[in-house]
Order: structure tokens, then sequence, then C-alpha cells
């Protein structure tokens, strides 16, 4: 098993891309620090708020470069 360590440089870094997916709606946000849980939570709200009326029913799903879920 190789390391991929672009990705692990990308995290170390914060200079990653976090993709949103709510429903069919797609988007993708670039952020240039590691966020916590709560600031992930929090922006997913603010992007779909009209979809969302609470940051509790937010649930966050990781696919790592093997696809797992």
């Amino acid at each position: 098993m190789t390391t991929n360590y672009e990705n692990l440089r990308k995290i170390v870094t914060g200079d990653i891309t976090v993709k949103y997916i709510c429903g069919n709606e797609i988007r993708r946000v670039s952020i240039n620090q590691t966020p916590t849980h709560d600031e992930l939570c929090l922006m997913i709200h603010r992007l779909f708020a009209h979809k969302i009326s609470n940051v509790e029913n937010i649930i966050l799903r990781y696919t790592d470069e093997g696809k797992d879920l």
C-alpha cells in the first residue's frame, strides 16, 4: 500500500476542497485551514439553509482515496 503524500500535504496545510451534496445539489468550497466538525456543519448550514432547518440535522461522511465511505 502506498501513501498519497499529496493528499496528506493538503490536509496538513489546509489546502483542501470540500464537496458538499444535499439532495441533488452539489457545492464545492476551497478552504485554507483544516476545519473542525462544528465549522464544517456551519458551512453546510450556510450553503444549504433553504434545505436544512437545523444544524443538528446534518450528517457528515468522508470518502477516502479507495472510495470507502
